[in-house]
């Protein structure tokens, strides 16, 4: 088994027995009276760790069709789409900077605003 560190952005396995936890507060989203949201760090985790995933798939979905098949357009940008929806997923959930308008508008109108 090798030792080498995992990469950045790289969530270990877990064991079965681990999906099986019952739900806590800690691990529950939390809705407050003036409409924020609490994530726990273990949720804010999986759900960016679903983001790269998405991102990761979306990067090998072009080469799975040949260039000179007329689907290979289509697919191309379906691939650009889901990469930029888990691009404002891991924005979302990661950078406080951003606004919800800015985040909207990425959805939306499918920019890349600032």
């Amino acid at each position: 088994m090798s030792t080498a560190a995992h990469p950045e952005n790289v969530v270990p396995r877990r064991r079965a027995a681990d999906w099986a936890k019952p739900a806590t507060p800690e691990s529950t989203l939390t809705e407050h009276p003036d409409g924020s949201v609490t994530l726990s760090s273990e949720r804010q985790m999986v759900c960016l760790s679903a983001a790269w995933e998405l991102e990761a798939l979306a990067n090998v979905l072009p080469g799975m069709v040949p260039d000179h098949e007329p689907s290979h357009l289509i697919v191309r940008g379906l691939s650009d789409r889901i990469k930029r929806l888990s691009d404002v997923l891991i924005s979302g959930l990661h950078d406080d900077a951003l606004t919800v308008e800015t985040l909207e508008c990425r959805v939306f109108v499918g920019g890349m605003a600032a």
